[in-house]
């Protein structure tokens, strides 16, 4: 994110919970990017932001040529799983999908 703040919330149990505020140099979607399936938390606005779009195709080009990129991404999932499993959150416990 270039700039900006992001709120991520996550709905549990039908109730709708503030997981994490993200602000310029913060990025989002990780998860997904790296195991694939379907998104596991809404990400909005709170201020006007300017966001970067990396498509998974664009990544994998990107992770083949550095492997160093790769392990900082999946260390940031490792990290945010962690987090979301503090704080109550029961995705933290799910394996990724393989």
């Amino acid at each position: 994110m270039a700039r900006g703040v992001v709120r991520v919330t996550r709905q549990d149990g039908g109730i709708e919970r503030d997981i994490a505020t993200l602000m310029a140099g913060d990025f989002f979607g990780e998860m997904t990017l790296l195991h694939g399936g379907t998104r596991t938390a809404t990400c909005r606005a709170v201020t006007a932001c300017a966001l970067y779009e990396l498509r998974r195709d664009d990544l994998e080009t990107v992770l083949i040529r550095s492997p160093a990129m790769r392990e900082t991404l999946e260390e940031a999932d490792r990290s945010r799983r962690i987090e979301l499993r503090a704080g109550g959150s029961n995705l933290g416990d799910e394996p990724p999908p393989s």
